[in-house]
């Protein structure tokens, strides 16, 4: 160790601000990689598409050219934008869940899952999934990727980033792929009665949603969803209202228009009226029209339902006991996590039996003591699959029947000796029978086509017949089968969803639910007289329905326009005066369609057939390799800064990555104006397997405050000093389910600015240090949608970083660094009230730098605009930022949060939502000191304590970036004496009358 003659200016000395964080963890971010290494890839190039797919879904991918090709034919046309170069597609089927994925950075990108979605969501009314996903995620490419007139030129020096119409409020850039989606299909949710079960009940119930909660950023139901039901029906109306050509012309405008987030000046330019007239218009048309289908309904006479339970938001996956005296079923409720529970019917009493999991589809086994279920996991790491859990009532236990299978939708044969489920596998499911005495799988023999899908499947009391809802031919209808997988009748032919098939006690009713009126109601088919009625009259929806065995009475799935409930209804004695079904009696062959359909609210949609085979290959492919020359294109350029406190760090970066994430590569410049310092760094990952590696290059400056130097004839030269840093690294990342372990060489170089004496230079560690760096990571923490923090959970970050000659060091910069982060997030018996505690604690063994190497002090955020964060840095409210820098820190804080408020409501069309409001009393211990250096008679006698208060507030800008606010206030209260003359740089008054905080990103 080497001590310098080196005066510490006045007060807590160097000042150490972090201002480099937000381009090191561009350097030093670590992912897992995004597909599993073992799948082996093939990219098909169609004339404007480049599709990438494993090698098990290349008949598929084919298709997929075809119908892209197909959306490309017509999109671009229409509005009138052809993007430069072919579109990237990557499709896979490696999760149960339906989904797509568009952007324009850094290039024009399409994410497809094969997987169709259930046919009990949002998405279900479709002809073609493949088509429909296609045509709406291709919209939101051709729409996104449109720069017009003037912007043009920022568009072609910024690149992808520039992108006009990417910043519109979240119903129009949804809306208008959901428009499209379903103009240029049969199918769509503009057509979809879950859509207007929304609206007809938001009428009723005088809840229309504002334009500002359209946008979908809100938690309360219904969540994400209006930007897609609301804005997809609202631009439909202004397309049949006032012309197609006008939608159209908005988006030209706004793609040429430098004036973002200004949406009414271009909706008055175009249609005359603001958005907010315009808003106002569709609500009274559309709520006539509700109204009187309201007024219909009730007047034909309401079914008197009995509440059972809503707690959640969405309470599903209902099975009813044999003896009808338990019900299960999944509640999803944004105050807390998803469970599992078993009510009885007879007092209310809830048992939870899981907690964290929801299931899709539940079932009894005959005695009453088993309940499968299915529930999607995590496997692997790469893929998100469903398989089935059996609970046993009688001891409490749960055992996973299958482990990656993809598996859904249980149902138990009425001897209890085996399950019948679904089973997916590149977009086509079959039925399989799985004996629970040899625990072997048995495939039903049933032919069906590619895209077959199934869903609740359900045996006859008698074992004689399998009901299950099938999407088939383009339609959703209720089959009949043998168990030996002969179809022997088709109780529904038509474009309804006919769902949920549920026989009764005696085999004699099969119940289904079905929207054939408009509405989801229950339906009865009675096997004697082959025929099926309407049992349920309702202004929302009913769905799942349960007989119960008793024959008088069933419970469903109600929709009561907050979320779903449960709700029990009498059956005994219904006529069914709402009508007859007539399905397809006949053997082995399809019948025309002899129901009517669904109010179609788009007539001119073209006509397009049904999901068809699979057509010889068109298009020429090849195996995938990931490196390209296209690889090291620049595809964007991001400027940013972040407020160091004495000035300003101004950054520029750009990068690529192949299709596949493979190969990543970022780079770019800075510059420190309060430094005068320009940098860059570089950083390339290799994302291909596991361990992942990566290497790079980082050149800044950092500020260390005033330094004031005695020299040997007695004077004094204050300095304010920056060293400038040259860093050269190469690592390796292991992540394993949730946690990290990663290990890095580095090598850096550290000279300082200005330029300083011989003597004053050799005062300071300067020059090279190399060494390693090694972390773990490891956390589990849960927040729900409504929380203000997480609530439960803790999370742990160690580091230990070495650096010594034999490692390319020099010899005075050899050090022994541990610095480790532990959070306990622990929830308080009140809703989301939380009690965050963080230890933090810093340890260097060897020389000590006279710079230091742990900063204290500031409240610097974490997460987006936030700033804070790292291994050195630790946060003190009530010290300025960064007060203190030295060779170890310690640091504990507690704060307890509370919330305020949830407005969740924007400023109309504005970039701005506040979703909740929010505040923390806080308290932060900690101190700095060098080894060697005096901590008092006791340990904790010079620590710091700083107490305070915030007021936070979660809010959304730019229709899609999350960010916390802070405003608070925090004061010293313990060795306040140490505080010197030092000064807040915002307030100017002195540090210990208090510190104004102002920060982006939650404290910790």
């Amino acid at each position: 160790m080497r001590l310098g003659r080196l005066v510490r200016h006045a007060g807590c000395g160097f000042r150490f601000v972090m201002c480099v964080v937000a381009l090191l963890s561009f350097a030093a971010r670590v992912d897992a990689a995004s597909f599993d290494p073992k799948l082996k890839w093939h990219q098909h190039k169609t004339p404007h598409f480049m599709i990438y797919a494993a090698r098990s879904l290349d008949g598929i991918a084919q298709r997929v050219g075809q119908l892209a090709e197909e959306a490309y034919a017509i999109l671009p046309q229409k509005f009138d934008w052809k993007p430069l170069g072919r579109t990237v597609v990557v499709l896979t089927d490696v999760q149960d869940v339906a989904n797509g994925l568009a952007t324009v950075l850094p290039y024009n990108y399409l994410h497809l899952r094969v997987t169709a979605p259930r046919p009990d969501t949002a998405l279900a009314n479709y002809d073609d999934w493949l088509r429909t996903l296609i045509m709406h995620e291709f919209t939101h490419i051709i729409h996104m990727d449109q720069a017009r007139g003037v912007m043009k030129l920022p568009r072609f020096l910024l690149g992808k980033l520039v992108s006009p119409n990417g910043v519109l409020p979240g119903w129009m850039r949804e809306g208008i792929a959901v428009y499209e989606e379903t103009q240029q299909t049969q199918g769509g949710r503009n057509r979809g009665s879950f859509s207007n079960m929304l609206i007809r009940t938001a009428v009723d119930q005088q809840k229309f949603p504002k334009i500002d909660q359209a946008d979908g950023l809100g938690w309360r139901w219904p969540g994400f969803l209006p930007q897609y039901i609301y804005g997809g029906k609202f631009l439909e109306w202004l397309a049949n209202t006032y012309g197609e050509d006008k939608l159209i012309r908005f988006q030209k405008k706004s793609a040429a228009s430098p004036l973002f987030f200004m949406n009414n000046l271009l909706a008055k330019q175009v249609w005359k009226k603001s958005f907010y007239q315009l808003w106002r218009e569709w609500q009274a048309e559309v709520s006539k029209t509700a109204q009187a289908e309201i007024t219909a309904v009730r007047a034909a006479g309401e079914t008197p339902l009995e509440p059972v339970t809503d707690d959640g938001t969405h309470l599903s996956a209902l099975a009813l006991s044999p003896d009808g005296t338990h019900l299960v079923y999944t509640t999803t409720d944004p105050h807390r996590p998803t469970e599992i529970r078993l009510r009885d019917l007879r007092n209310g009493e809830e048992q939870r039996i899981r907690a964290k999991q929801g299931a899709t589809q539940a079932a009894f086994d005959p005695s009453g003591n088993l309940i499968a279920y299915a529930a999607y996991t995590a496997n692997h790491g790469y893929r998100y699959y469903s398989d089935i859990f059996v609970f046993d009532r009688r001891d409490g236990k749960l055992r996973r029947l299958t482990a990656s299978r993809r598996a859904q939708d249980p149902s138990f044969a009425p001897d209890g000796k085996s399950l019948l489920y679904v089973v997916e596998d590149a977009g086509t499911q079959r039925l399989v029978r799985y004996d629970l005495t040899t625990w072997k799988e048995q495939p039903l023999p049933i032919p069906h086509a590619p895209f077959t899908r199934f869903s609740h499947p359900q045996w006859s009391p008698d074992g004689q017949w399998l009901a299950v809802s099938s999407w088939q031919a383009g339609q959703q209808d209720i089959y009949l089968y043998r168990p030996d997988g002969r179809r022997v009748q088709r109780i529904t032919n038509d474009r309804a969803l006919d769902l949920s098939p549920s026989w009764d006690r005696t085999g004699r009713y099969l119940y289904f639910s079905s929207d054939r009126s408009g509405i989801s109601n229950v339906y009865r088919y009675d096997m004697r007289r082959r025929r099926a009625e309407r049992l349920t009259n309702v202004v929302t929806g009913l769905f799942e329905p349960q007989p119960a065995p008793d024959g008088k009475t069933l419970y469903a799935q109600y929709y009561h326009g907050a979320g779903f409930g449960i709700r029990k209804l009498a059956i005994e004695g219904v006529a069914g005066d709402w009508g007859l079904v007539t399905g397809d009696r006949t053997m082995g062959h399809q019948s025309p369609a002899t129901s009517h359909q669904p109010p179609v609210t788009n007539p001119q949609s073209p006509a397009t057939s049904h999901q068809s085979p699979l057509s010889p290959s068109p298009f020429p492919s090849k195996r995938y390799h990931g490196l390209s020359p296209r690889l090291f294109i620049p595809r964007y350029f991001i400027p940013g800064f972040v407020a160091t406190g004495s000035g300003v760090l101004l950054s520029a970066v750009t990068g690529s990555s192949d299709p596949l994430r493979w190969h990543l590569w970022q780079a770019g410049g800075t510059y420190r104006t309060d430094a005068k310092y320009p940098g860059y760094f570089f950083n390339y990952t290799l994302n291909r397997f596991s361990p992942i590696m990566n290497f790079g290059v980082l050149n800044y400056a950092t500020d260390f405050g005033n330094l004031t130097f005695l020299h040997a004839d007695g004077t004094l030269r204050t300095v304010h000093m920056y060293e400038k840093r040259l860093r050269g690294y190469a690592g390796i990342a292991v992540p394993y389910k949730r946690q990290i372990f990663s290990l890095q060489y580095f090598m850096e170089n550290r000279d300082n600015i200005p330029a300083l004496t011989a003597e004053e230079r050799a005062l300071l560690n300067l020059d090279r240090f190399a060494g390693f760096s090694a972390t773990y990571g490891w956390g589990r923490q849960e927040q729900y949608p409504a929380s203000i923090s997480p609530e439960e959970g803790h999370r742990l970050v160690m580091n230990f970083t070495v650096t010594d000659k034999i490692l390319g060091s020099n010899e005075p910069n050899e050090q022994q660094i541990f610095s480790g982060d532990f959070r306990e997030y622990i929830k308080l018996p009140w809703r989301h009230h939380v009690l965050a505690l963080r230890v933090k604690g810093g340890k260097t063994w060897g020389d000590t730098l006279v710079q230091g190497t742990f900063g204290m002090g500031g409240a610097l955020g974490e997460g987006a605009l936030g700033g804070g964060g790292g291994f050195t840095y630790f946060p003190l409210r009530g010290l300025p930022a960064a007060a203190m820098s030295r060779a170890n820190a310690m640091l504990m804080s507690a704060e307890y949060r509370l919330p305020l408020g949830s407005p969740q409501r924007g400023l109309g069309t504005t970039p701005f939502f506040l979703q909740n409001i929010h505040a923390a009393l806080f308290a932060d211990f900690g101190n700095a000191w060098n080894n060697g250096e005096d901590t008092g008679k006791w340990f904790f006698d010079r620590f710091f304590l700083g107490t305070g208060v915030e007021l936070r507030g979660d809010f959304v800008v730019g229709h899609g970036l999350p960010v916390q606010g802070r405003l608070g206030y925090g004061v010293i209260a313990v060795n306040r004496g140490r505080l010197g003359a030092l000064t807040d740089s915002l307030l100017g008054n002195q540090v210990k009358y208090g510190t104004l905080i102002l920060q982006f990103g939650a404290q910790f």
